[in-house]
């Protein structure tokens, strides 16, 4: 019985010295200044973190720039304090009113990217932008996209998506599911959907699952 309860204790400390120390932080939001206020903390607080916005339409536009190698989440459809959740696009919607982009992302280093449940509309240059590289010469991370909407988006289309743009880098995976890509124009390039990264290993992927990309 004492080498049992050594072992669970053992353990215990082993799964903490990998587990504990790492550093998550969550914001709940519910009006633009929120929204804008959690990116920004987000860019430089040294932990991986996850926004969840609560229901309702906020008519602005939003970005986050970090060279932090953690990892950034946003998530919509959230109710009253966070306390619950309906994964619907059309009950979270980024309106950008016809200027800049709805919803941007830009990482100089590790760390991954992902929106679940939003929608990004109207915006006056894209929908939706990520650039993920790194300068310092290391790898760069995934970018995973679910039940979203970007519609009626222009000049430059619904989506583009950087994934390293440096043939020195791997990047990580590509996964879009389940979006409805809609009514969005472009003057130069894809009005729908563009990519672009630099495969070096068979393992990074680029996956579209039930997508549709129409208009």
């Amino acid at each position: 019985m004492k080498n049992r309860r050594f072992i669970f204790a053992f353990t215990i400390i082993v799964f903490c010295g990998f587990a504990c120390d790492a550093k998550a932080k969550e914001f709940c939001v519910a009006t633009a200044v929120e929204i804008e206020n959690a990116l920004s903390d987000a860019e430089t607080n040294g932990e991986s973190d996850i926004v969840k916005i609560q229901q309702g339409l906020y008519n602005s536009n939003f970005s986050f720039s970090s060279n932090e190698d953690t990892s950034i989440t946003v998530l919509g459809g959230y109710g009253s304090a966070c306390s619950s959740r309906v994964v619907d696009p059309s009950n979270t919607v980024i309106d950008a009113g016809g200027t800049g982009t709805p919803l941007s992302f830009t990482k100089n280093s590790d760390g991954d990217v992902a929106v679940e449940g939003l929608t990004l509309q109207n915006g006056g240059y894209r929908g939706f932008y990520v650039r993920l590289y790194n300068d310092a010469g290391g790898n760069v991370g995934s970018v995973t996209l679910t039940r979203n909407i970007i519609a009626q988006n222009k000049p430059r289309g619904g989506i583009y998506i950087s994934s390293s743009d440096n043939p020195t880098h791997i990047p990580g995976a590509i996964r879009l599911t389940g979006n409805i890509i809609a009514g969005n124009r472009s003057d130069y390039g894809a009005g729908g959907l563009a990519m672009q990264a630099n495969w070096y290993d068979s393992a990074n992927d680029l996956i579209l699952t039930n997508n549709q990309i129409v208009g």
